[in-house]
């Protein structure tokens, strides 16, 4: 708002001063994602939103030229002129209200080149959200949602505890709930804390002794909160934020630690427990290890509302530098024993895997169908365990998939979790997302025309339980230097909820990022520490086409960005409507994989993630910090304990 003010609300200023202060600092200035921020996007005129974006589009066109400017074109022509700009715009995301997600809002969406969406969830609660006056429920925020995410949109959400008539203990139920139900699976994260600004009705509130936030009366109350947010938190997400970045002099009352999360993650590393989000695992300025097994392919699947989600992920072992910014050849061993121990392991279950595979294949030769319908067990610490599926032998794979006599094997990934949960099995011919979230039964939320059908699949034939848990829970080894969300739905048709025709039978790319030092879109570098323009993104694609490909999609659509069409081109897509589709055909997808055998590998494990996971996390023990480290919560175990995960209240409370 400040730096719209400051250029009178002008777009083409705006663009032009944010981006000339990027490139002042350093920044290249060729792959722009554009933020519309500051208010409800669709309550404006619609003459007024496409004058706007047009400008968008416009000022990157023309940028750095700001005197003696062309004249403006209309929208699509700006935008087919920015596709081959030499300032792309390659992501545009608008903040809304979820009540305004509906047919005709999405197709706009659309038309602007919208590719993220922003939704101030703000609680969970339907009464807290009635007294603050949103005029918003949890039922309209989950079909927002579901209808962004069957339409290929990324989804960010906004989440504010401490809000009048809430307390720690409704917080923490919230973040349960967000991060362990299928309803409000969302991509990012901005965590804001109630703050009370001049001029408001909460102003009013707290002048009357009406509310008073927590965290005046135990600033450690809300810092605890977030940290358990923090250390539970999935690796599909990004916490964007966390405390919302007004000026203090504009804070009357509530947080006013505007450096909180820098706080909490000095808590957290003190004690060896590091966030696992995307923004705490991306690579930065990391350097990787310069060894040909350095960077893996990882990948995550997990259910949501409406689908199957698969979160495709590259990452790489950090190189182990001394305070000198030396390799430390001293003590080499000590610190890499550990990763070797654990990559010896995984090598030898890998082994066992195939070993096993053959005496599984012989027995399924003579009973094809002894399928297992557990995806579940239990072990003798409670633990939770969920199974892992592996595309092995791909050659084998491509050559016999018309025949579907596909030689898909599994394995087991223990999973912890705090509560248990039952889904169905990969490995039988039913969907595992088919089945119906029980807590969106439960509280009446499930959206309207959202029906349990299967996702096309082919038999799967053999099972092999075997233990792959040999990841920290909170792993600081290994950095994450790109990614790609894939979407599954259990409905492909068109319809109201999937106004795009080009989508129907169709799976959803709805998003790719390489991470690492930004480089130009024609410049390439031979360093390793230079991720991007190694072809990561090219290779999970790769990826997302091989798993689509499996599960019989013939088709893959992406939501692109109008300034990425040329690069998806490149990889065999074309333009139809505003997304980038293809037809998937097994010899092209065979030929490139053979073509990136070696950055893929021969095998493709899919971790089922069980979302109740995080529960384990939340309750998990922290450790305290070693003698020497300063923390500003002493016995902070106890006090979370006491104070908010097992005090009298909470238990009253549920």
């Amino acid at each position: 708002i400040l730096r719209a003010n400051q250029n009178n609300f002008d777009v083409i200023c705006q663009f032009f001063n944010r981006t000339t202060t990027l490139v002042n600092n350093g920044h290249v200035a060729d792959k722009i994602e554009v933020l519309v921020l500051g208010g409800t996007w669709s309550c404006y005129d619609i003459a007024y939103q496409e004058e706007f974006i047009r400008d968008v589009y416009y000022a990157a066109n023309i940028y750095p030229v700001l005197k003696d400017r062309r004249k403006k074109l209309t929208l699509k022509e700006e935008q087919e002129i920015n596709e081959k700009s030499n300032c792309r715009i390659i992501g545009l995301t608008l903040e809304t209200r979820p009540d305004q997600i509906n047919k005709d809002e999405l197709l706009r969406l659309r038309y602007y080149g919208c590719t993220r969406v922003q939704l101030g969830i703000q609680h969970i609660d339907d009464v807290i959200l009635k007294k603050v006056n949103r005029q918003c429920t949890l039922k309209d925020c989950i079909r927002a949602i579901y209808l962004l995410k069957e339409n290929g949109f990324k989804v960010d959400i906004h989440l504010m505890p401490d809000l009048p008539y809430s307390d720690v203990y409704k917080d923490i139920h919230m973040f349960k709930y967000v991060l362990s139900s299928t309803d409000l699976q969302a991509d990012q994260w901005k965590i804001y804390p109630c703050e009370i600004t001049p001029f408001t009705k909460i102003e009013k509130w707290y002048n009357n002794n009406e509310y008073k936030p927590y965290f005046e009366t135990n600033k450690n109350l809300l810092i605890s909160v977030i940290l358990l947010v923090k250390k539970s938190i999935h690796p599909w997400i990004r916490l964007n934020r966390v405390i919302r970045d007004i000026p203090n002099p504009s804070i009357i009352a509530g947080n006013n630690i505007t450096n909180m999360r820098q706080l909490i993650a000095n808590e957290m590393n003190i004690r060896n427990i590091f966030c696992q989000c995307i923004r705490c695992k991306e690579v930065k300025n990391q350097e990787i290890e310069k060894k040909s097994d350095s960077i893996f392919l990882r990948i995550y699947k997990y259910p949501t509302l409406g689908g199957d989600e698969y979160f495709i992920t590259f990452q790489g072992r950090k190189k182990v530098v001394n305070h000198h910014g030396k390799k430390n050849k001293k003590n080499k061993k000590s610190k890499t024993s550990k990763k070797d121990n654990l990559n010896q392991k995984y090598n030898d279950e890998q082994m066992k895997e195939k070993d096993n595979n053959k005496k599984i294949q012989n027995k399924n030769n003579v009973n094809n169908d002894n399928n297992s319908n557990n995806n579940y067990y239990s072990d003798s610490n409670g633990h939770l365990s969920s199974t892992s599926n592996v595309l092995e032998n791909m050659e084998t794979f491509f050559n016999q998939h018309e025949t579907e006599n596909n030689q898909i094997n599994h394995s087991h990934n223990t999973q912890y979790e705090h509560s248990g949960a039952s889904q169905n099995n990969i490995n039988s011919e039913q969907s595992g997302a088919s089945q119906k979230n029980k807590n969106s039964e439960q509280s009446g939320a499930n959206p309207e025309n959202v029906h349990n059908t299967n996702v096309p699949q082919n038999k799967m034939d053999t099972e092999i339980p075997i233990d792959h848990n040999i990841y920290e829970d909170y792993d600081n080894e290994y950095s994450l230097l790109g990614f790609l969300r894939l979407r599954l739905r259990k409905k492909n048709n068109y319809c109201d909820d999937r106004p795009f025709k080009c989508l129907e039978n169709s799976a959803l790319i709805r998003e790719l990022h390489v991470y690492g030092s930004l480089l130009k879109h024609d410049d390439f570098k031979d360093e390793l520490n230079f991720i991007q323009h190694k072809g990561l993104g090219k290779c999970l694609v790769l990826v997302a086409e091989i798993i689509s490909y499996f599960y019989n999609y013939k088709k893959v659509s992406i939501i692109a960005g109008v300034g990425t069409r040329e690069y998806y081109k490149k990889l065999g897509y074309t333009k139809e409507e505003t997304y980038v589709t293809k037809i998937l055909k097994r010899e092209e997808i065979y030929k490139n994989y053979l073509l990136n055998i070696d950055r893929i590998g021969k095998t493709i494990l899919i971790h089922e993630y069980n979302l109740k996971h995080c529960l384990y996390l939340m309750h998990k023990e922290i450790p305290e910090p070693s003698k020497y480290k300063r923390t500003e919560i002493t016995n902070l175990n106890s006090y979370i304990n006491e104070n908010i995960l097992h005090s009298s209240d909470m238990k009253n409370y549920l």
